[in-house]
């Protein structure tokens, strides 16, 4: 194995240690923990990556890139409800106002990666 191969889960575990840094501080609070599952998406992401360097087989590759396509395409909604929240005291009213904005930025990636 070269140091390539190992970097994928490297960086999981660092964002890992992070999501579980920030959620320690404040457990309570809903930026925290949208931060966290953007985190811990991001290091699943990179697993999968880190999976299907490891295996020869083409099929392998393929299936491990499908997920790692699934778990991307919930990034651009997690890291949306981040940025409508942080540092917002009414990210409620926000959150109301964009609520079909951020349903359609869940939905349209999730839909484009399984078909």
């Amino acid at each position: 194995m070269n140091f390539f191969s190992n970097l994928p889960f490297v960086v999981a575990a660092f964002s890992v240690g992070l999501a579980v840094l920030v959620i320690f501080q404040d457990r309570r609070s809903f930026v925290h923990r949208i931060f966290a599952a953007g985190m811990v998406l991001l290091a699943l992401e990179a697993a999968a990556i880190g999976i299907g360097l490891r295996t020869s087989l083409f099929a392998e590759i393929i299936y491990w890139q499908h997920i790692r396509l699934i778990m991307t395409s919930f990034l651009p909604g997690v890291w949306l409800l981040f940025a409508l929240t942080y540092a917002r005291a009414n990210y409620k009213e926000v959150l109301s106002r964009w609520r079909w904005v951020v349903l359609a930025v869940f939905v349209v990636p999730l839909a484009l990666s399984t078909f």
